[in-house]
């Protein structure tokens, strides 16, 4: 994630959630970031015409790979209440 997603995601998240449920998302997203560098095919929940999931509660990120490029795009992050 470019630092300037990123940076955007925690404004969001701060802005969005209370304290307590700011630190589970950006706790979430910091697990999802690592667990999408470190094996993103491995990590996924399944593939959908080659988009990818994966569950990180409370968060699912969506998103492509290109192992050709060395590539992970996540086209969307999206929050569910558990």
């Amino acid at each position: 994630m470019s630092p300037a997603a990123r940076g955007g995601v925690a404004e969001a998240t701060l802005a969005y959630f209370p304290i307590g449920e700011a630190r589970r998302v950006a706790e979430a997203d910091r697990i999802g970031e690592s667990m999408l560098s470190d094996d993103p095919v491995g990590n996924s929940g399944g593939a959908v015409e080659g988009l990818h999931r994966l569950v990180v509660s409370p968060l699912v990120f969506l998103y492509e790979v290109h192992p050709t490029a060395r590539l992970v795009r996540v086209t969307a992050v999206r929050y569910f209440r558990v």
